[in-house]
Protein backbone atom coordinates (compact mmCIF):
# COMPACT_ATOMS: atom_id res chain seq x y z
CA UNK A 1 0.00 0.00 0.00
CA UNK A 2 2.11 3.48 -1.00
CA UNK A 3 1.33 6.15 1.43
CA UNK A 4 1.67 9.74 1.04
CA UNK A 5 4.40 9.88 3.81
CA UNK A 6 5.35 6.73 5.27
CA UNK A 7 7.82 6.35 8.12
CA UNK A 8 9.06 2.75 8.04
CA UNK A 9 10.15 3.10 11.79
CA UNK A 10 7.03 3.64 13.50
CA UNK A 11 5.26 0.42 14.02
CA UNK A 12 3.72 0.95 17.20
CA UNK A 13 1.76 3.57 19.39
CA UNK A 14 4.81 3.03 22.02
CA UNK A 15 7.64 3.77 19.28
CA UNK A 16 5.27 6.34 17.81
CA UNK A 17 5.90 8.03 21.19
CA UNK A 18 9.31 7.90 21.79
CA UNK A 19 10.33 9.02 18.20
CA UNK A 20 7.79 11.92 18.88
CA UNK A 21 10.41 13.21 21.71
CA UNK A 22 13.26 13.58 18.61
CA UNK A 23 11.03 16.57 16.93
CA UNK A 24 12.19 19.55 18.43
CA UNK A 25 10.55 22.35 20.13
CA UNK A 26 10.95 24.72 17.28
CA UNK A 27 9.75 22.21 14.47
CA UNK A 28 6.38 21.66 16.72
CA UNK A 29 6.45 25.27 17.17
CA UNK A 30 6.39 26.06 13.92
CA UNK A 31 4.00 22.84 12.18
CA UNK A 32 1.30 24.39 15.15
CA UNK A 33 2.04 28.20 13.31
CA UNK A 34 1.69 26.34 10.19
CA UNK A 35 -1.79 24.29 11.13
CA UNK A 36 -3.20 27.83 12.16
CA UNK A 37 -2.74 30.00 8.98
CA UNK A 38 -4.10 26.78 7.15
CA UNK A 39 -6.98 26.21 9.07
CA UNK A 40 -8.06 30.44 8.51
CA UNK A 41 -7.56 28.74 4.68
CA UNK A 42 -9.68 25.86 5.33
CA UNK A 43 -12.77 27.92 6.71
CA UNK A 44 -12.70 29.81 3.49
CA UNK A 45 -12.61 26.25 1.42
CA UNK A 46 -8.90 27.58 -0.21
CA UNK A 47 -8.11 24.20 -0.45
CA UNK A 48 -5.09 25.17 -2.66
CA UNK A 49 -3.55 27.35 -0.96
CA UNK A 50 -4.08 25.21 2.98
CA UNK A 51 -2.93 22.07 1.58
CA UNK A 52 0.43 22.92 1.38
CA UNK A 53 1.02 24.65 5.06
CA UNK A 54 -0.44 21.43 5.99
CA UNK A 55 2.28 19.52 4.29
CA UNK A 56 4.93 21.44 5.58
CA UNK A 57 3.31 21.11 9.08
CA UNK A 58 3.86 17.41 8.74
CA UNK A 59 7.51 17.74 7.62
CA UNK A 60 7.91 19.85 10.52
CA UNK A 61 6.29 17.99 12.73
CA UNK A 62 5.20 13.91 11.92
CA UNK A 63 3.52 13.18 14.63
CA UNK A 64 1.12 16.55 15.07
CA UNK A 65 -2.02 14.49 14.27
CA UNK A 66 -4.28 17.24 13.62
CA UNK A 67 -2.45 18.62 10.71
CA UNK A 68 -3.14 15.25 9.12
CA UNK A 69 -6.65 14.91 9.77
CA UNK A 70 -7.09 18.67 8.36
CA UNK A 71 -5.17 17.68 5.54
CA UNK A 72 -7.46 14.29 4.68
CA UNK A 73 -10.34 16.90 5.02
CA UNK A 74 -8.78 19.14 2.64
CA UNK A 75 -8.36 16.29 -0.04
CA UNK A 76 -12.06 15.86 0.65
CA UNK A 77 -12.52 19.34 -0.22
CA UNK A 78 -10.65 19.07 -2.94
CA UNK A 79 -12.29 15.79 -4.57
CA UNK A 80 -9.09 14.45 -4.30
CA UNK A 81 -10.40 10.98 -2.46
CA UNK A 82 -6.52 8.90 -3.52
CA UNK A 83 -4.91 11.69 -1.15
CA UNK A 84 -7.26 11.76 1.15
CA UNK A 85 -7.50 8.10 1.75
CA UNK A 86 -3.37 7.83 2.00
CA UNK A 87 -3.49 10.73 4.77
CA UNK A 88 -6.02 9.49 7.15
CA UNK A 89 -4.29 5.64 6.74
CA UNK A 90 -1.48 7.72 7.95
CA UNK A 91 -3.02 8.09 10.79
CA UNK A 92 -4.09 4.99 11.72
CA UNK A 93 -0.25 3.89 11.42
CA UNK A 94 1.25 6.80 13.42
CA UNK A 95 -1.60 6.59 16.41
CA UNK A 96 -3.36 3.50 15.82
CA UNK A 97 -5.29 4.35 19.26
CA UNK A 98 -5.99 7.82 17.66
CA UNK A 99 -10.09 7.12 16.39
CA UNK A 100 -10.14 10.25 14.42
CA UNK A 101 -8.11 8.57 11.46
CA UNK A 102 -10.53 5.66 11.06
CA UNK A 103 -13.38 8.15 11.32
CA UNK A 104 -11.42 10.23 8.61
CA UNK A 105 -11.65 7.17 6.51
CA UNK A 106 -15.28 5.70 7.72
CA UNK A 107 -16.49 9.41 6.50
CA UNK A 108 -14.53 9.15 3.02
CA UNK A 109 -15.94 6.04 2.28
CA UNK A 110 -19.00 6.12 3.86
CA UNK A 111 -20.32 9.35 2.74
CA UNK A 112 -18.29 10.72 0.12
CA UNK A 113 -17.76 7.33 -1.72
CA UNK A 114 -21.03 6.07 -1.03
CA UNK A 115 -19.32 2.82 -0.14
CA UNK A 116 -21.10 2.10 2.53
CA UNK A 117 -19.75 -0.92 4.07
CA UNK A 118 -16.30 0.18 3.89
CA UNK A 119 -17.38 3.23 5.74
CA UNK A 120 -18.82 1.11 8.33
CA UNK A 121 -15.69 -0.67 8.60
CA UNK A 122 -13.50 2.35 9.40
CA UNK A 123 -16.73 3.62 12.10
CA UNK A 124 -16.91 0.27 13.78
CA UNK A 125 -12.82 0.48 14.23
CA UNK A 126 -13.39 3.94 15.56
CA UNK A 127 -16.14 3.06 18.04
CA UNK A 128 -13.83 -0.09 19.36
CA UNK A 129 -11.25 2.69 20.74
CA UNK A 130 -13.90 4.33 22.22
CA UNK A 131 -17.07 2.58 22.99
CA UNK A 132 -18.06 6.30 25.00
CA UNK A 133 -18.25 8.24 21.36
CA UNK A 134 -21.61 7.68 20.39
CA UNK A 135 -21.98 9.20 17.99
CA UNK A 136 -20.30 6.17 16.02
CA UNK A 137 -22.94 4.37 16.53
CA UNK A 138 -25.12 7.07 14.76
CA UNK A 139 -23.48 6.88 11.95
CA UNK A 140 -22.79 3.35 11.71
CA UNK A 141 -26.48 3.15 11.98
CA UNK A 142 -26.75 6.31 9.20
CA UNK A 143 -24.81 4.15 6.65
CA UNK A 144 -26.90 0.47 7.13
CA UNK A 145 -29.88 2.73 6.47
CA UNK A 146 -28.77 2.46 3.11
CA UNK A 147 -28.79 -0.80 2.56
CA UNK A 148 -29.40 -3.25 5.32
CA UNK A 149 -33.09 -1.71 7.40
CA UNK A 150 -32.45 -4.22 10.17
CA UNK A 151 -28.71 -3.85 11.33
CA UNK A 152 -29.57 -0.34 10.84
CA UNK A 153 -32.50 -0.51 13.34
CA UNK A 154 -29.97 -2.42 15.81
CA UNK A 155 -27.77 0.46 15.86
CA UNK A 156 -30.24 3.20 16.34
CA UNK A 157 -31.65 1.20 19.43
CA UNK A 158 -28.51 0.51 20.82
CA UNK A 159 -27.22 4.13 20.72
CA UNK A 160 -30.67 5.07 22.25
CA UNK A 161 -30.16 2.68 24.70
CA UNK A 162 -27.02 3.80 25.53
CA UNK A 163 -28.52 7.23 25.94
CA UNK A 164 -32.69 7.74 25.47
CA UNK A 165 -31.76 11.74 25.34
CA UNK A 166 -29.27 11.55 22.31
CA UNK A 167 -30.58 14.41 20.33
CA UNK A 168 -29.68 13.64 17.38
CA UNK A 169 -30.02 9.57 17.70
CA UNK A 170 -33.99 10.44 18.82
CA UNK A 171 -34.10 12.93 15.04
CA UNK A 172 -32.80 10.11 13.06
CA UNK A 173 -34.32 6.97 14.46
CA UNK A 174 -37.89 8.96 14.29
CA UNK A 175 -37.77 10.08 10.72
CA UNK A 176 -35.79 6.38 10.19
CA UNK A 177 -39.59 4.61 11.79
CA UNK A 178 -41.54 7.46 9.84
CA UNK A 179 -39.74 6.53 6.47
CA UNK A 180 -40.34 2.90 7.15
CA UNK A 181 -44.08 3.26 7.73
CA UNK A 182 -43.53 1.96 11.12
CA UNK A 183 -45.91 4.62 12.67
CA UNK A 184 -46.58 2.48 16.09
CA UNK A 185 -43.03 2.50 16.94
CA UNK A 186 -42.41 6.22 16.27
CA UNK A 187 -45.06 7.47 18.56
CA UNK A 188 -42.88 7.23 21.90
CA UNK A 189 -40.04 8.94 19.87
CA UNK A 190 -41.88 11.89 18.81
CA UNK A 191 -42.95 13.14 22.08
CA UNK A 192 -39.35 12.48 23.48
CA UNK A 193 -37.92 14.39 20.28
CA UNK A 194 -40.54 16.78 20.30
CA UNK A 195 -39.58 17.67 23.97
CA UNK A 196 -36.14 17.84 23.03
CA UNK A 197 -36.16 19.35 19.63
CA UNK A 198 -38.86 21.43 19.09
CA UNK A 199 -37.21 24.12 17.27
CA UNK A 200 -36.21 21.29 14.25
CA UNK A 201 -38.20 21.28 11.29
CA UNK A 202 -36.92 18.03 10.32
CA UNK A 203 -38.43 16.73 13.63
CA UNK A 204 -41.65 18.71 13.81
CA UNK A 205 -42.40 17.51 10.17
CA UNK A 206 -41.91 13.32 11.37
CA UNK A 207 -43.92 14.03 14.28
CA UNK A 208 -46.61 15.56 11.59
CA UNK A 209 -46.80 12.45 9.79
CA UNK A 210 -46.80 10.10 12.92
CA UNK A 211 -50.44 11.89 14.47
CA UNK A 212 -51.61 12.01 10.72
CA UNK A 213 -51.08 8.35 10.75
CA UNK A 214 -52.18 7.71 14.46
CA UNK A 215 -55.57 9.48 13.62
CA UNK A 216 -54.56 11.91 16.14
CA UNK A 217 -55.09 15.10 13.58
CA UNK A 218 -55.18 17.69 16.47
CA UNK A 219 -51.57 17.08 17.54
CA UNK A 220 -50.82 17.46 13.90
CA UNK A 221 -52.79 20.71 13.60
CA UNK A 222 -50.56 22.37 16.86
CA UNK A 223 -47.62 20.77 15.00
CA UNK A 224 -48.49 22.35 11.68
CA UNK A 225 -49.64 25.67 13.39
CA UNK A 226 -46.08 25.90 15.21
CA UNK A 227 -44.50 25.68 11.80
CA UNK A 228 -46.67 28.14 10.09
CA UNK A 229 -45.57 30.42 12.62
CA UNK A 230 -42.16 30.12 12.79
CA UNK A 231 -42.17 30.05 8.35
CA UNK A 232 -45.31 31.76 7.42
CA UNK A 233 -44.20 31.37 3.62
CA UNK A 234 -43.40 27.49 3.20
CA UNK A 235 -46.12 26.53 1.35
CA UNK A 236 -45.56 22.96 2.67
CA UNK A 237 -47.01 23.50 6.33
CA UNK A 238 -50.13 24.68 4.90
CA UNK A 239 -51.06 21.36 2.53
CA UNK A 240 -49.49 19.60 5.89
CA UNK A 241 -52.27 21.44 7.81
CA UNK A 242 -54.78 21.31 5.06
CA UNK A 243 -54.50 17.45 5.44
CA UNK A 244 -54.83 17.54 8.85
CA UNK A 245 -57.88 19.49 8.63
CA UNK A 246 -59.23 17.45 6.05
CA UNK A 247 -59.09 14.25 7.65
CA UNK A 248 -61.65 16.15 10.74
CA UNK A 249 -63.91 17.05 7.76
CA UNK A 250 -62.91 20.24 8.40
CA UNK A 251 -63.10 21.11 4.58
CA UNK A 252 -63.74 24.68 5.23
CA UNK A 253 -60.45 25.13 6.69
CA UNK A 254 -58.58 22.92 4.47
CA UNK A 255 -59.71 24.46 1.47
CA UNK A 256 -58.65 27.94 2.46
CA UNK A 257 -55.12 26.34 3.61
CA UNK A 258 -54.45 24.71 0.16
CA UNK A 259 -55.64 27.49 -1.64
CA UNK A 260 -52.80 29.64 0.22
CA UNK A 261 -50.23 27.08 -0.20
CA UNK A 262 -51.18 27.91 -4.28
CA UNK A 263 -51.17 31.21 -4.20
CA UNK A 264 -47.23 30.95 -2.40
CA UNK A 265 -46.55 27.71 -5.05
CA UNK A 266 -49.19 27.64 -7.86
CA UNK A 267 -46.59 25.47 -9.96
CA UNK A 268 -47.16 22.60 -6.69
CA UNK A 269 -48.06 19.35 -8.09
CA UNK A 270 -48.80 18.41 -5.11
CA UNK A 271 -51.28 21.51 -3.75
CA UNK A 272 -53.20 20.34 -7.26
CA UNK A 273 -53.63 16.66 -5.92
CA UNK A 274 -54.30 17.59 -2.70
CA UNK A 275 -57.20 20.30 -3.89
CA UNK A 276 -58.51 17.65 -6.24
CA UNK A 277 -58.73 14.56 -3.33
CA UNK A 278 -60.63 17.16 -0.89
CA UNK A 279 -62.74 18.21 -3.99
CA UNK A 280 -63.40 14.22 -4.82
CA UNK A 281 -64.47 13.94 -1.06
CA UNK A 282 -67.01 16.80 -1.27
CA UNK A 283 -68.24 15.36 -4.36
CA UNK A 284 -67.33 17.88 -6.87
CA UNK A 285 -66.40 16.02 -9.24
CA UNK A 286 -66.09 18.73 -11.93
CA UNK A 287 -63.56 20.66 -10.04
CA UNK A 288 -61.19 17.57 -9.19
CA UNK A 289 -60.91 16.93 -12.48
CA UNK A 290 -60.05 20.39 -13.12
CA UNK A 291 -57.22 20.29 -10.48
CA UNK A 292 -56.06 16.77 -11.39
CA UNK A 293 -55.60 17.88 -15.01
CA UNK A 294 -53.66 20.84 -13.81
CA UNK A 295 -51.73 19.04 -11.83
CA UNK A 296 -50.87 16.83 -15.51
CA UNK A 297 -49.54 19.73 -17.22
CA UNK A 298 -47.08 20.25 -13.98
CA UNK A 299 -45.73 17.00 -15.69
CA UNK A 300 -45.02 14.56 -12.58
CA UNK A 301 -41.79 13.32 -13.10
CA UNK A 302 -42.08 9.97 -11.05
CA UNK A 303 -44.02 6.72 -11.87
CA UNK A 304 -45.62 7.28 -7.65
CA UNK A 305 -46.06 10.87 -8.32
CA UNK A 306 -48.01 10.11 -11.79
CA UNK A 307 -49.74 7.31 -10.46
CA UNK A 308 -51.26 9.47 -7.68
CA UNK A 309 -52.30 12.37 -10.19
CA UNK A 310 -53.70 9.23 -12.47
CA UNK A 311 -55.87 7.75 -9.46
CA UNK A 312 -57.59 10.91 -8.61
CA UNK A 313 -58.37 11.93 -11.90
CA UNK A 314 -59.77 8.36 -12.56
CA UNK A 315 -61.92 8.60 -9.26
CA UNK A 316 -63.28 12.02 -10.61
CA UNK A 317 -64.08 10.35 -13.84
CA UNK A 318 -65.62 7.74 -11.80
CA UNK A 319 -67.69 9.96 -9.29
CA UNK A 320 -68.70 11.56 -12.27
CA UNK A 321 -70.21 8.69 -14.08
CA UNK A 322 -71.69 7.65 -10.97
CA UNK A 323 -73.55 11.32 -10.62
CA UNK A 324 -74.69 10.78 -14.16
CA UNK A 325 -76.32 7.59 -13.72
CA UNK A 326 -77.99 9.22 -11.01
CA UNK A 327 -79.70 11.92 -13.46
CA UNK A 328 -80.36 9.16 -16.13
CA UNK A 329 -77.92 10.86 -18.62
CA UNK A 330 -76.45 7.92 -20.34
CA UNK A 331 -74.73 9.86 -22.55
CA UNK A 332 -72.45 11.37 -20.47
CA UNK A 333 -72.39 8.71 -17.95
CA UNK A 334 -71.06 6.27 -20.74
CA UNK A 335 -68.09 8.71 -21.71
CA UNK A 336 -66.94 9.40 -17.98
CA UNK A 337 -66.82 5.79 -17.54
CA UNK A 338 -64.78 5.32 -20.96
CA UNK A 339 -62.76 7.89 -19.32
CA UNK A 340 -62.43 6.16 -15.89
CA UNK A 341 -61.18 2.85 -17.57
CA UNK A 342 -58.23 4.90 -19.56
CA UNK A 343 -56.93 6.56 -16.58
CA UNK A 344 -57.50 3.55 -14.31
CA UNK A 345 -55.03 1.99 -16.97
CA UNK A 346 -52.80 4.30 -16.99
CA UNK A 347 -51.97 3.63 -13.24
CA UNK A 348 -51.79 -0.23 -14.02
CA UNK A 349 -49.18 0.31 -16.97
CA UNK A 350 -47.50 1.91 -14.73
CA UNK A 351 -45.98 -1.02 -12.57
CA UNK A 352 -45.61 -1.49 -9.05
CA UNK A 353 -47.16 1.74 -7.97
CA UNK A 354 -49.47 1.48 -4.26
CA UNK A 355 -52.77 1.99 -6.66
CA UNK A 356 -52.02 -0.79 -9.17
CA UNK A 357 -54.17 -3.27 -7.45
CA UNK A 358 -56.56 -1.21 -7.29
CA UNK A 359 -56.72 0.13 -10.67
CA UNK A 360 -56.66 -3.42 -12.21
CA UNK A 361 -60.40 -4.06 -9.79
CA UNK A 362 -61.58 -0.44 -11.13
CA UNK A 363 -60.63 -1.46 -14.36
CA UNK A 364 -63.04 -4.31 -14.90
CA UNK A 365 -65.76 -1.73 -12.80
CA UNK A 366 -65.61 0.24 -15.52
CA UNK A 367 -66.03 -1.73 -18.08
CA UNK A 368 -68.98 -3.55 -16.79
CA UNK A 369 -70.47 -0.29 -15.81
CA UNK A 370 -69.99 1.07 -19.05
CA UNK A 371 -71.63 -2.10 -20.63
CA UNK A 372 -74.39 -1.91 -17.77
CA UNK A 373 -74.86 1.97 -18.95
CA UNK A 374 -74.79 0.95 -23.07
CA UNK A 375 -77.94 -1.55 -22.39
CA UNK A 376 -79.90 0.92 -20.67
CA UNK A 377 -79.39 3.12 -23.15
CA UNK A 378 -80.25 0.95 -25.87
CA UNK A 379 -83.25 0.06 -24.11
CA UNK A 380 -82.20 -3.91 -23.83
CA UNK A 381 -83.24 -6.05 -20.65
CA UNK A 382 -80.59 -7.50 -18.36
CA UNK A 383 -82.75 -10.39 -17.79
Amino acid sequence: MNLVFVLPFVFCATEGAVLQKKVSQENRTEARHLYARAMAYLSQKKYDVAIPLLEDAKKKDPYFVEAYIALGNAYIGKKDTANARKTFLQVTKIAPKDKRGYQGLGFLYGFFLRKYEKGIFWYKKAYQIDKKDENNLLVIARLYEKFNKDSADFYYRKLLTLNPEHPEGLKRYLTFLVDNKRYNEAVSYAERAIEKLSNDELVMESAFKVYIQMGEAKKAIEIANGLIKKDPNNYIYYLMRGEAYASLNRYKEALADYDRAESLNPNSIGVHVRKAILYNDLKNYSRALKEGKRAIELGPKTEELQSIVYYVIAESYKGLALSYENKKNWDSALKAWENAKVWYSRIYSLGDTPYRDYALKMITYSKKKWEKVKRIKLGISEG
